[in-house]
């Protein structure tokens, strides 16, 4: 799977982006979804710790459709609290 990660880096590079989170999100009743990307671990520790799948609008977003979209297309309250909580802001979902 890191050849897989590191293509898709290089990949997406060569559109201009710095990095990127792949999920399969295709079966909703898995508490975690297959997720491949360069966020850095103690991120996704902290999504996990904070249970961020149950209100990630990316993860919505995701279930919805098969193109790709970036973070900044989702205007959800759920996006605004995922990044509160990424900055230390808050606690997520549970917030």
């Amino acid at each position: 799977m890191d050849e897989l990660r590191l293509s898709l880096h290089r990949a997406i590079q060569d559109y201009g982006f710095s990095g990127f989170g792949l999920v399969d999100a295709g079966r909703a009743e898995l508490d975690l979804p297959y997720y491949t990307g360069t966020f850095p671990p103690a991120w996704e520790r902290t999504y996990v710790q904070n249970e961020f799948v149950r209100c990630d609008p990316s993860l919505a977003r995701a279930r919805r459709t098969n193109t790709p979209f970036t973070w900044s297309s989702l205007k959800a309250a759920g996006a605004k609290r995922t990044q509160a909580a990424a900055r230390g802001q808050n606690d997520g979902c549970r917030a």
